[in-house]
């Protein structure tokens, strides 16, 4: 599933969106609403890509301890909520890159950490500030449920 950007059309920037549909792999559609352009383009969509953090059980705890504030997707590859919820992750984690960590823990390669948060069902996605755990939403949920439990948090 791709998600989509809603932009203003403006004819000097069509390259522009373009450029930022190929680097994002957002659909891009054009409407009367502006919306924030999430994505770097200066960096190629690998990179993009890069800000979201795939958690073994060895490195949780320190990558979690080490930020102020995280958020940590439970998931699997053959989830198809999950495989919804995956272009949501990559876009928050670009945007919140420098102030939360995003990440992502694949059920299936590491049981113990799912174990550890008693994860049940999945998509879980677990909100932690200073290690300690304050929010979780089970389900995949539209983005701006992530981003207001995370700038709440902030």
């Amino acid at each position: 599933m791709r998600s989509k950007l809603v932009v203003d059309y403006v004819p000097e920037g069509e390259k522009k969106q373009k450029n930022f549909n190929t680097l994002c792999g957002l659909e891009v559609t054009t409407a009367s609403a502006t919306a924030t352009q999430n994505c770097d383009l200066n960096k190629t969509k690998e990179e993009n890509k890069m800000a979201l953090k795939h958690l073994k059980t060895a490195e949780f705890d320190a990558a979690v301890g080490e930020a102020p504030l995280a958020m940590v997707d439970f998931w699997a590859p053959w989830c198809g909520p999950c495989q919804m919820l995956g272009p949501v992750m990559e876009d928050l984690a670009v945007r919140y890159e420098g102030k939360a960590l995003i990440a992502k823990v694949d059920v299936d390669e590491e049981p113990e950490l799912a174990r550890r948060f008693g994860v049940m069902n999945i998509p879980t996605v677990v909100f932690l500030k200073e290690g300690r755990e304050f929010d979780r939403k089970i389900g995949a949920f539209p983005p701006a449920v992530y981003t207001e439990a995370l700038d709440k948090a902030l």
